[in-house]
């Protein structure tokens, strides 16, 4: 899947929509998402694509086997938000 980036500024609401309830991660040296349930991430967190983690095919409920993961890294306090379903 692709990836496109928002971010917005400013006052108001902002609304997240997920498939399944959300999980918040909080950002470390060593967070991996899959970027098909990734939905958002603290502005200040560093996105890299990484392929050095490939998760088995069936190790979760709608694993792919995908080679491909984004990486976050950002100061304590950042956060990652992803669903449980692939989109």
């Amino acid at each position: 899947g692709a990836l496109f980036t928002m971010q917005f500024q400013g006052t108001g609401t902002i609304v997240v929509k997920t498939h399944g309830k959300p999980v918040v991660l909080p950002v470390t040296p060593t967070t991996f998402v899959d970027s098909n349930a990734v939905v958002a991430w603290s502005a200040a967190a560093q996105v890299i694509v990484s392929s050095q983690v490939r998760m088995r095919r069936g190790a979760y409920p709608g694993a792919t086997g995908e080679g491909v993961n984004l990486q976050f890294r950002a100061a304590p306090g950042n956060f990652v938000v992803v669903q449980p379903y692939e989109v």
